[in-house]
């Protein structure tokens, strides 16, 4: 079953069916307790942050590129820059 997915600031987080959370941070997935920011982060001095939420319908993402897609541009907006190309975004999540 493909994980849900959210992102901050560079941290990608998932939930995990059997293991609990996980982040994607630094190019790999780690559990997310072990992701931590900088306290000077945009995200946390500034409350920087943009979010989406991805519906799942017996265990695949819902249109994951169209909330992927509406995600960056919302970054873009808020001039957050994002870690990784689109289409990287969504392999990731479906990984």
């Amino acid at each position: 079953m493909p994980p849900t997915l959210t992102q901050t600031q560079g941290c990608v987080v998932r939930e995990l069916q059997v293991s609990g959370s996980a982040a994607y941070l630094n190019g790999q997935f780690i559990p997310a307790e072990e992701c931590k920011l900088p306290v000077y982060d945009m995200g946390i001095v500034l409350s920087a942050a943009v979010t989406d939420l991805a519906r799942t319908f017996h265990g695949d993402l819902y249109r994951l590129e169209d909330h992927v897609r509406r995600l960056y541009h919302s970054a873009r907006y808020a001039r957050l820059e994002t870690p990784h190309a689109i289409e990287e975004t969504v392999r990731l999540a479906k990984s």
